[in-house]
């Protein structure tokens, strides 16, 4: 990770002199693409350009990621936009008769048979788009350069989260190096075992808490709670109450 501070070291420079927030050129390239259609098509040859151009600003690449992200961004709330349609059908079926007639529910499973098809043409696309453009070491380098950046720039800082979540959000992914770049990000002093944030989490986690463990959302939920049940002496109820679909599995405690 730290080879990139010196193999990058010109690029990185350029925050000084970029006078940009990075976390706005998103919108910066919406309102330039708005309404040219054929920017809604993927950028070909996004790969090769990313790993084979010598960039001369950090606001220089930032600028062609978030081009190359804009097709991609606009499907993505197409698709968001179709789930939300299938979730409302999903809705009204579960109600079923209850609440309508058969004939409406008989239209709405033929309406979800269309929703879950435009769902899939939208990830179609999208994966492809991401095929030809982005892998994980590809991410790992775009990110790791904003992190260091970030050190001394808020805006590379966000942008270098946002690389991240991207990542998520079009699956690619993610690798160890991918997580200790997250890890930096975040912790932001380094993974250290004497973070002030991680002695904060572990001293007051009913604050919330932060967690990088690739356990199961159950699994460190229950840790949390019995890690607050040890510091306050209050037992847990191990089974109906803890594992209940009703409530938040960390409101819960046993009827003692």
């Amino acid at each position: 990770m730290d080879l990139a501070r010196a193999r990058h070291a010109k690029l990185i420079a350029t925050v000084d002199t970029d006078k940009v927030d990075y976390r706005d050129v998103e919108l910066t390239v919406e309102v330039a693409f708005g309404q040219d259609a054929s920017k809604k098509k993927p950028v070909p040859g996004a790969f090769k350009k990313f790993t084979e151009t010598q960039w001369n600003s950090v606001k220089d690449l930032v600028q062609f990621y978030e081009e190359t992200m804009y097709p991609i961004r606009a499907m993505h709330r197409v698709y968001k936009s179709h789930e939300l349609t299938s979730f409302h059908i999903k809705d009204v079926l579960k109600r079923g008769l209850s609440a309508f007639k058969q004939d409406y529910l008989d239209e709405q499973k033929a309406e979800q048979t269309k929703v879950k098809a435009l769902m899939k043409e939208c990830d179609d696309f999208i994966q492809a788009a991401v095929k030809d453009a982005f892998t994980t070491a590809l991410c790992n380098d775009l990110a790791n350069i904003l992190r260091i950046a970030g050190e001394k720039n808020e805006a590379a800082h966000g942008m270098c989260l946002k690389v991240l979540e991207d990542m998520n959000m079009m699956r690619v992914a993610y690798d160890d190096v991918t997580r200790e770049i997250l890890r930096v990000a975040v912790f932001n002093d380094g993974p250290y075992d004497n973070s002030a944030l991680l002695f904060e989490v572990i001293e007051a986690p009913e604050r919330g808490e932060v967690s990088l463990n690739q356990g199961s959302l159950e699994q460190i939920s229950d840790e949390a709670l019995k890690l607050i049940s040890n510091r306050h002496q209050t037992p847990l109820d191990d089974g109906l109450l803890l594992r209940s679909n009703e409530t938040h599995p960390n409101l819960q405690r046993s009827p003692e």
